[in-house]
């Protein structure tokens, strides 16, 4: 009877925490992400982590929508909070890739190439459970000042990535793939200048072009 007793709570959870879902549906909550990217590369902090669980399984952190995946892992939960109650002391160390990931809103392996790289400057804390990169929040605004994701640009121009390479080419304007297509930085300053340069020559074609893609 073991499995049977244990089955029954397990199934009177989900469906408690499916109804909370369904009940807060439509409430203005901001960015969430789902119960299953609530785990340790999001944070190092192991207990904070499982006492996010726990909030979570007690009803006193309730999710506010589901995505429709099965069981419990599509369940949404606010983002700005669930970084709140995991937040570690860490966080007075710099900033992690998953941080950055998400106030960037690049892929989580852009934020690790370019750390791994060298083109974002970040600390290795290897006496910390799984060894994390933190950045300092001064050496992310440099280096938001000095490259722009690719994936950033195309989303704002409404173009692809490999258009928009393309269309940057014909202006001079060469892209930065350390690690491949995933992570492809453009300089400020390329941007800018090639540009400028465009302006003050009206039709006469294109600046000499640079290439350092791969």
């Amino acid at each position: 009877m073991t499995g049977l007793d244990q089955h029954i709570p397990l199934l009177q959870l989900i469906l408690r925490l499916k109804k909370a879902a369904r009940d807060a549906a439509g409430m203005v909550v901001g960015k969430t992400l789902p119960l299953r990217d609530l785990h340790l590369r999001r944070t190092t902090d192991r207990g904070r982590l499982v006492e996010l669980y726990r909030s979570i399984l007690s009803g006193e952190f309730p999710p506010v929508g589901d995505d429709g995946a099965a069981g419990l892992g599509g369940l949404l939960f606010p983002v700005e909070q669930v970084d709140a109650r995991i937040a570690s002391r860490l966080v007075s160390k710099g900033l992690t890739v998953q941080q950055i990931s998400v106030l960037t809103s690049a892929h989580y392996d852009a934020v690790a190439a370019w750390v791994k790289t060298g083109l974002l400057p970040a600390t290795q804390l290897v006496g910390e459970h799984g060894s994390p990169w933190v950045v300092e929040l001064k050496d992310l605004v440099g280096f938001l000042l000095t490259y722009t994701p690719l994936a950033s640009l195309a989303g704002a121009t409404g173009s692809s990535s490999r258009g928009l390479v393309a269309k940057l080419e014909t202006i001079g304007v060469s892209v930065i793939a350390p690690a491949g297509p995933r992570g492809a930085l453009v300089k400020v300053s390329d941007l800018i200048e090639s540009l400028r340069h465009v302006g003050s020559q009206g039709d006469s074609g294109p600046p000499e072009k640079r290439s350092e893609i791969g």
